[in-house]
Parts: C-alpha cells; structure tokens; sequence
C-alpha cells in the first residue's frame, strides 16, 4: 500500500495565505481562521454597527491566480461607520529580509466622502489604527471620489499618481525592504506598491514573473504595462517586524458615505512568486506528489526486477 501525505501548501517560503474557502459563508467576525500562517479568532474594533466582513459564495477570478470558485470577503462601511474597523489575527510565522504582500480586490461602491479605506497591514495589536500599523499595501487611500492606490512602511502611507476604477478587480502587490532589520541610513526600509489588471498580469508571468520586469514597466492600461505604482519614503530608524504576536489587518473606512470592495487571495511571502502565483489546494497538492511517489515506486520496482 502507499501512502501519500502532503502539506496544504507547496509554497516553502509562503507565510501567510487566506482564501476564505474553509470558511463558512455570512459574518466573517467570530469565526475561526482557516488560513495559513494565522491563529485566532476574527475579530473587528471599531463601530461594528456599520461596518461589515461578510464570507459571501464565489471567488473574486482572476487569470490563473483565481477561479470563481470557494468564497472571497465582502468588506462594506456605511455612512458613520467610524474610524478604523478591521479584521485581525496572529501570525504563527516570523521572517527577516524583504517581505512581499499581495490580494485581489474589486472595489464596487466608491466612497465619495475624504474618508474611505481599503488595505491590508501587520500591527503590533489586533486593536491598532492604521496610524500605528506598518507594511501598509493600500488600494482605497481616504481620498476623495477616488480609489488611489498607496503604500507604507510605517504608519505613514504614500500615495501613487493613478488611480483605480471600480467594478474592476485588481492584484494588489506590496514589496517592504529590511523587514525585522534595525534601520538605518545605510540600510533603509522601503515599501513598494504595484497594481494589475488580469490582462496585466498575464504579461507580467508571460515576461518572467519577477521584480525587474514590474520594477521596468510603465503606469497605463495597457496590457504590458501595470495600472499603478507608489514608493514610499525610506524609512532610516527603528525595527519593523514580522513575527508571531503580530496581526495581520484588513481595514475599512467609510465615516460619511458608504465604501464596499470584495477581497480574496491575502497573501504574505518572502519571495514575489510566493504572492503571485496560483497556490494548490490540498487536493492537488496530494494529487501531485501522489503520482511522482507513485511513478518512482514502479521505477523502482522495475529496476529490482531486472536485477533479480
């Protein structure tokens, strides 16, 4: 008989990977996390009262990083809904070097309000605002009638100079420097955004998937081109982690008008095909190593055979 027993994900140096597809569609908050490289419990500060996670059937698809099936998040902030909201956990893995961020979103209602926000971050406490957040990978950045892209290292984000269109869904993309590292002028972090259209994206892979092909590309709709970019100022000082007792947020604004987006494959990494490439499920993944294991044994067997 054989045996073949796999880990739920092939990637060595994926840290943190959320599809919500083990989750249970309707309130995202009180339900225990499925994904990988989190523990806890998601839970929510903030007005709870008009801000909303909601696991809702259907993937967000996108090229081969994505089908429609499994579930994505429905993040929705109606007028008062206050200052930061958002779901966080605990992390269970620490890294130190450059650490790469991505999701898919598609932002469906635009808050016409200054206040509207949608982003992914790590704080040091699950009840941290944005302002004491880092690692700040940000498609909706609190402009107004407009979805601009920004990123931040620290709790200071800057903005891109273009901006995102609704009912359209993105790859989010976030590269932070020295990650874990003390900072100094010699050795700086920094914090890199890049957005994709699918069309974008499938040059991107087609051109080798790598940090030199988005770090050359130009900002437009065209299809070898990426939607938008933004750089944040080096940060000089202090140590911004990555570890276990740290949380993962997805945060949400929208204190005056009413901001909605769905968001799905949250991934962290240490390498840029770690958030940018298509993830097995258990199935495949079991599949997959099955069937080499399962090719070796026979060559096995027939190379004893001969020999007998």
């Amino acid at each position: 008989m054989l045996l073949c027993v796999t880990e739920p994900h092939s990637h060595a140096t994926l840290l943190v990977y959320d599809n919500f597809n083990n989750n249970s569609t309707g309130n995202l908050t009180g339900q225990t996390t499925t994904g990988f490289g989190l523990t806890g419990t998601y839970s929510m500060n903030g007005n709870q009262s008009n801000q909303s996670f909601t696991v809702t059937s259907g993937g967000l698809p996108f090229s081969t990083l994505s089908s429609s099936l499994g579930n994505s998040v429905v993040a929705t902030s109606l007028a008062g809904g206050g200052a930061d909201s958002n779901v966080g956990l605990s992390l269970g893995t620490a890294m130190t070097g450059t650490l790469y961020s991505s999701y898919l979103i598609n932002i469906t209602v635009q808050n016409t309000s200054p206040a509207a926000l949608a982003e992914t971050r790590i704080a040091t406490n699950s009840t941290d605002n944005g302002g004491a957040s880092r690692f700040r990978l940000m498609a909706d950045s609190l402009t107004s009638n407009v979805a601009t892209p920004t990123v931040g290292y620290d709790g200071t984000p800057i903005s891109g100079s273009t901006n995102l269109s609704i009912n359209t869904t993105y790859l989010m993309v976030g590269r932070f420097t020295n990650v874990g590292i003390s900072l100094s002028a010699g050795t700086p972090g920094q914090a890199t955004l890049f957005a994709m259209t699918a069309a974008q994206y499938n040059s991107f892979i087609a051109g080798g998937g790598n940090d030199a092909y988005l770090d050359g590309a130009t900002v437009g709709t065209g299809n070898n081109q990426i939607t938008a970019t933004a750089t944040d100022a080096a940060v000089t000082s202090g140590t911004f982690s990555f570890a276990p007792g740290n949380f993962y947020q997805t945060g949400i604004i929208g204190s005056v008008g009413t901001e909605t987006f769905t968001y799905d494959e949250v991934r962290f990494g240490t390498t840029l095909q770690d958030v940018t490439t298509p993830t097995p499920e258990p199935t495949s993944a079991l599949l997959a190593v099955c069937g080499v294991t399962l090719l070796l044994t026979r060559r096995q067997r027939g190379h004893a055979t001969r020999e007998r």
